[in-house]
């Protein structure tokens, strides 16, 4: 799955309404040098995982606040795994510990 970046609130209700899995990456787009270089992990494990719906929300567009307001955190990065009714900050990272983060919260299923 591709990575989708949401800029409104409805847009984000559109992704949970859908009940995949969801990873969630605040991120302050123009001037946080740490999101910048978590960016290509996101995608890359999102490409990994296409069964999880993977969104980046930018903490500076208008029209995030009441996004922003629903989750608690103090830095971005500020990464999140919503799996029914579990929502989990996680630890953002390096690609291979990113994607274990990840699996831990949504094991992927056996293909048969």
């Amino acid at each position: 799955m591709t990575v989708t970046n949401v800029t409104t609130y409805e847009e984000w209700k559109s992704v949970l309404d859908t009940g995949a899995p969801v990873v969630v990456d605040f991120h302050g787009e123009a001037w946080c040098q740490p999101c910048q270089r978590f960016a290509p992990t996101f995608k890359k494990v999102a490409e990994e995982r296409p069964d999880i719906a993977f969104v980046k929300v930018d903490i500076d567009l208008e029209g995030n606040e009441e996004l922003r307001s629903e989750f608690e955190f103090q830095t971005v990065p500020a990464v999140f795994v919503i799996n029914g009714d579990n929502v989990d900050q996680i630890k953002w990272g390096a690609g291979p510990a990113f994607l274990r983060k990840v699996n831990e919260h949504v094991p992927q299923r056996d293909s048969d």
